[in-house]
């Protein structure tokens, strides 16, 4: 593996001295961290890669996943980095689980590159079970310029960013990271960080690093140190592990309880986790002192070496290829969702599933519940994925189906003949099936006594005739907020008050439902005498207020017409006088009132051209 001391410091101190500038350029205030309210539009400016670290630090997991879905690929490698920073200073898990998941493929670089700044315990077994490794990656030699692939394969004991925290050393250290793993032939990790150190005291802005990596220096060299044959098992050396292994030392466990199999999975050593398999098979099952085995450590990462150590504790497994090769083909477009869903079942540890196709099975199920409507399973499917994207889709299926079945059941119980018992029963079995003043509706329509011939209306009264509506009575609409208190006769309101939202609005006669002849109106809550026809008021009160308002109207408009040509006619003025004011012209005797002969010139301009508009307003209005 290439060492060099400049890369080392650059993998350090790259995103802070090539980002942090452009990060504090747009660091201002505006919400408290993790909140949801409106995003400033300096904030949207912001190009995606900038604006994914802002998020990170200031807004809630809802604004960044909603951000991430349309933006992932637009996103700098670098930036990414700085934004899981500073979610790791937030401690937010979540935010952290939204970005990593982002990155796809790369998910192990940045979970090994993030390693390095965990201050929780709960934070590092997150980061390790997503591919993160303690002592790196080996990614042979990596480009100039890759900044991620490099923090990955010096590891997180390397890259533990600007403060160096003391603390994140002995997590890392207490999980196995090893400070004397060699980065090439003669230097260490540890003399990674003297070296570190000692540039950093050169420097008087540096002393907290400085400090913090002296204590992180003091710390490794009285910490427990790794034996030898754990050493060969991080760093994969097989032919000399191979060597040196024993019925002894194969079964070696350290203070915490790891085991040779446990190193061998968090160091992603696939031949070396084979090799220790094929010699003690019980290994397997070896718990730590968390009471983790090996493939709890890694399976969330889904990997090679957790599939190899699946495959292992899995009848249906014959080799990783093979099962792999079964659950693709059975979960393939072509393929059914029973067949998808027994192959994955089979997957008794999750590891062979990958992301697309949990997606493909979430999809297959749906079609199969939802799209092919079964509202049971339909139901049930709902109820399984609640934070799925399907989720909205059939839930909106599910109240679809509810509202034409409750529709159905509104119409059989409660409508024109149903029952105001059953109705009732409806409403208190399914509370809500329709809204209260629909409700309140229909009890009242079912609840008449005798009914009226007009639509919409609906009798209280208790005078009857041949089952209709006759005499005194009372009636309401309440589509229309209408109600009627007065004479009915077989059915149909002949003589009374009509009201609207309880106010007054015509005391009279009505034909046909309409008011007929002569009666009582109010206008603004004061009586006056009108006459209808039919329905249609006629009387000359009326004709005159409709024929005010008309001319009221037209008076607006010749009022707004006026003051556009009076704006107009002002600014035709205002160039008059500039035009005389700025011209050349020589200086003549001056007049009794010291005007000169141009200035009295433009005067005359300027009021004979407002002769001219006030001429055409006048003729405009009268």
């Amino acid at each position: 593996m290439k060492y060099l001391l400049t890369s080392l410091m650059l993998s350090v101190l790259l995103l802070q001295a090539s980002c942090g500038p452009t990060v504090n350029t747009y660091r201002q205030t505006y919400t408290p961290a993790g909140t949801n309210s409106k995003i400033p539009s300096w904030v949207q400016q912001l190009d995606p890669s900038t604006k994914l670290v802002h998020f990170a630090e200031h807004n809630s997991n809802a604004v960044i996943s909603n951000f991430l879905r349309t933006n992932t690929t637009k996103l700098k490698p670098v930036y990414i980095s700085l934004a899981l920073d500073k979610a790791m200073q937030r401690d937010d898990l979540q935010i952290i689980q939204t970005i990593l998941n982002s990155t796809g493929k790369d998910k192990h670089l940045f979970a090994t590159a993030t390693l390095g700044k965990v201050r929780s315990k709960k934070m590092l077994d997150y980061l390790i079970a997503q591919g993160g490794a303690v002592n790196g990656l080996d990614l042979g030699n990596v480009e100039t310029g890759n900044t991620i692939a490099m923090m990955a394969n010096n590891g997180p004991l390397m890259n533990m960013g600007s403060a160096y925290n003391p603390e994140s050393a002995k997590l890392l250290i207490e999980a196995g990271a090893d400070p004397y793993r060699e980065l090439a032939p003669g230097h260490t990790v540890l003399k990674g960080i003297e070296s570190l150190a000692d540039a950093f005291a050169k420097h008087a802005n540096l002393a907290k690093q400085t400090n913090n990596l002296n204590q992180i220096v003091r710390y490794i060299k009285t910490a427990e140190k790794l034996t030898d044959i754990e050493r060969l098992v991080i760093n994969g050396d097989i032919q000399k592990l191979e060597k040196q292994l024993n019925p002894s030392n194969i079964s070696f466990k350290n203070k915490r309880g790891m085991s040779l199999l446990h190193h061998a999975a968090r160091s992603r050593q696939l031949e070396t986790a084979k090799l220790l398999i094929s010699k003690k098979p019980s290994l397997l099952k070896v718990k730590n002192k968390a009471g983790k085995t090996a493939l709890d450590l890694v399976k969330a990462s889904k990997d090679n070496v957790a599939k190899y150590l699946s495959c292992q504790q899995n009848k249906y497994c014959k080799s990783v290829t093979s099962f792999e090769n079964t659950i693709n083909v059975s979960c393939s477009d072509k393929s059914s969702v029973q067949k998808c869903t027994a192959a994955i079942k089979n997957d008794i540890h999750g590891v062979f599933t990958s992301q697309a196709i949990a997606s493909r099975v979430i999809e297959m199920e749906y079609n199969h519940a939802c799209k092919q409507f079964n509202f049971g399973r339909c139901q049930s499917f709902a109820n399984r994925y609640s934070d799925e994207p399907y989720n909205g889709m059939a839930n909106k299926k599910l109240e679809t189906f509810k509202k034409k079945r409750a529709e159905k059941l509104f119409a059989s119980a409660c409508g024109a003949n149903g029952d105001v018992k059953k109705c009732k029963a409806l409403m208190g079995k399914y509370p809500g099936i329709v809204d209260d003043a629909r409700f309140q509706n229909a009890i009242a329509f079912l609840s008449q006594k005798c009914r009226s011939k007009e639509t919409g209306w609906i009798y209280k009264g208790s005078n009857c005739k041949a089952n209709w509506a006759h005499g005194q009575g009372e009636s309401i609409n309440t589509e229309k907020n209408l109600s009627f208190k007065g004479m009915f006769k077989s059915g149909l309101r002949v003589k009374g008050i009509v009201s609207y939202n309880d106010q007054p609005m015509y005391d009279g006669a009505l034909k046909n439902g309409k008011p007929n002849g002569i009666g009582v109106c109010f206008y603004e809550g004061e009586p006056e005498k009108c006459e209808y026809y039919s329905g249609k008021r006629i009387d000359a009160i009326y004709k005159q207020r409709i024929a005010n308002n008309k001319q009221k109207v037209e008076m607006d408009k010749r009022l707004a017409e006026m003051k556009r040509l009076q704006e107009k006619q002002s600014q035709q003025i205002n160039q008059i006088r500039s035009q005389v004011n700025n011209s050349q012209r020589p200086q003549t005797s001056q007049s009794s009132g010291g005007s000169s002969i141009g200035q009295q010139i433009g005067d005359y301009a300027i009021q004979k051209a407002g002769e001219k508009v006030m001429d055409k307003l006048f003729d405009r209005l009268f």
